[in-house]
């Protein structure tokens, strides 16, 4: 008896296993193609931060809809990682990927998955790539972007997307 409650304690460990490596096979997949995606529409609106609202939208959905607590820095790892081989210029690109999915992640865990300080936290991570470019700018006198007229674009931008993604998410579950 004892035998057959340790096998099954391991099916149920190896599913466990197989289902989360197969989860973080599609976080990591659904960053890949927003970087994709991001990549294929970059016409010039001269709008800084425009993408913000497709891709906060995007890792809103991959936070809402895993149960990993840090599914979108799965999310954001995947296109982080895409990123140099699709044509970006600006070298704190992957970083400026990343950022956005941590920062999500810890407001998540922070409010326990209060939904104003997810959709605030998002935001907020979006405003990272003006502010790296900004301290970059404060470092080293190299700018790569406008930092100071992108910070309220990107905010606004990534909590347009972030209210997206969580009012798709909402509108799915019913």
């Amino acid at each position: 008896m004892t035998r057959a409650i340790a096998l099954e304690a391991l099916d149920a460990s190896t599913l466990t296993s197989h289902l989360r490596r197969r989860s973080t096979l599609v976080l990591f997949s659904l960053g890949i193609a927003a970087a994709l995606i991001h990549a294929a529409t970059r016409f010039p609106l001269h709008l800084p931060g425009h993408q913000g609202i497709e891709w906060m939208a995007l890792l809103m959905l991959a936070r809402m809809a895993s149960r990993y607590r840090w599914a979108a820095t799965v999310a954001a790892a995947g296109a982080a990682a895409a990123a140099p081989f699709l044509g970006f210029h600006d070298p704190l690109t992957s970083v400026a990927y990343l950022l956005p999915g941590v920062i999500l992640d810890l407001a998540a865990f922070v409010s326990a998955g209060n939904l104003v300080v997810m959709v605030a936290g998002a935001a907020l991570g979006y405003t990272a790539h003006p502010v790296l470019d900004w301290l970059l700018l404060q470092a080293t006198g190299t700018q790569f972007g406008p930092a100071q007229a992108a910070f309220a674009a990107h905010l606004m931008f990534g909590l347009l997307g972030a209210l997206l993604g969580a009012g798709l998410w909402r509108f799915a579950r019913r």
